[in-house]
C-alpha cells in the first residue's frame, strides 16, 4: 500500500511538473494577462493533487487552442497590413503626381475592397481571440492595441491625398457598411508590374453584398469602436 502512495505522489509530481513547464512557456510566448494565470493556478495548478489534475490538464489544452487562435490572428494581420501597405503606395503615387486621378479611383475600390475583407476577417478574429479569456482584453500589435491600429488606420486614409478624389468616410464607416455595392466597385485586381498584388483576391464575379452579409459587416463595424 505504501508503495503505491509513493507511486501515486511520484505520478501527480511528474505530471504537474510538466504541466506548469508547459503553460510558463504559453504564457511568455502568449504575454497571457496576468490576471489569467493567477486564476489558473490559484484553482488549479497550485492544488496539485489528483481531484485537480484533469482541470490543470484542460487548462493546457485551452492555452494551446488559445494559440492557435492568437496565430489565425496574426496570420489576418498580416494579410491586412499589406493591403494597407498597398493603399499608402497608391496615396504617394497619387501625390507625386505617378498616376492620375481616373487610376486612383479604379485602384482605390480594388483596395477598398480588399481593404473591407481583411478588416472583416482580422476583427472577426480578435472577437473569437478575446471570447477564450475571462475579459475582452485588446490584443496588442507591435505594442499598440489592434483595434485603436484600425481607427487609425481609417483617420489616416480619410486625410491622405486619396480623399480628394474619394471621400470615403472611413472614420465613420470603418468596414464601408455605407458602400454595400463595393463588391461590384472594386471588382478588378489591382496589379504591380504585370503581376497580381500579394494581397489582391482571385478574380471572379461578385455582387453587391446582400442583407447577411450588410449586416454582418455593420455589426463587426460596431466591434472596431
Amino acid at each position: 500500500m505504501g508503495v503505491q502512495n509513493v507511486s501515486d505522489d511520484e505520478y501527480l509530481a511528474q505530471q504537474y511538473t510538466a504541466i506548469d513547464k508547459t503553460i510558463t512557456k504559453l504564457a511568455k510566448d502568449l504575454h497571457l494577462p496576468f490576471l489569467e494565470m493567477k486564476l489558473y493556478r490559484k484553482f488549479f495548478i497550485d492544488k496539485r493533487d489528483r481531484d485537480h489534475l484533469q482541470g490543470s490538464l484542460m487548462i493546457v489544452n485551452y492555452m494551446l487552442d488559445h494559440k492557435r487562435l492568437t496565430l489565425k490572428v496574426l496570420e489576418s494581420i498580416n494579410e491586412r497590413e499589406a493591403v494597407l501597405s498597398n493603399i499608402k503606395q497608391l496615396a504617394y503615387k497619387y501625390t507625386t503626381k505617378v498616376i492620375s486621378a481616373l487610376d486612383v479611383q479604379a485602384q482605390s475600390f480594388q483596395l477598398l475592397y480588399q481593404l473591407q475583407q481583411t478588416t472583416l476577417a482580422t476583427i472577426e478574429t480578435i472577437v473569437q481571440w478575446r471570447g477564450s479569456l475571462t475579459r475582452p482584453y485588446p490584443f496588442i500589435w507591435k505594442g499598440v492595441n489592434y483595434m485603436l491600429r484600425v481607427i487609425g488606420d481609417c483617420q489616416f486614409i480619410d486625410s491622405c491625398e486619396l480623399s480628394k478624389v474619394l471621400p470615403l468616410q472611413l472614420t465613420t464607416h470603418p468596414l464601408c457598411s455605407n458602400l454595400s455595392s463595393l463588391p461590384l466597385l472594386g471588382g478588378g485586381v489591382a496589379k504591380s508590374k504585370g503581376r497580381p498584388s500579394s494581397a489582391s483576391f482571385p478574380m471572379k464575379k461578385r455582387y453587391a453584398h446582400g442583407p447577411e452579409e450588410q449586416a454582418r459587416i455593420q455589426r463587426v463595424e460596431t466591434a472596431i469602436y
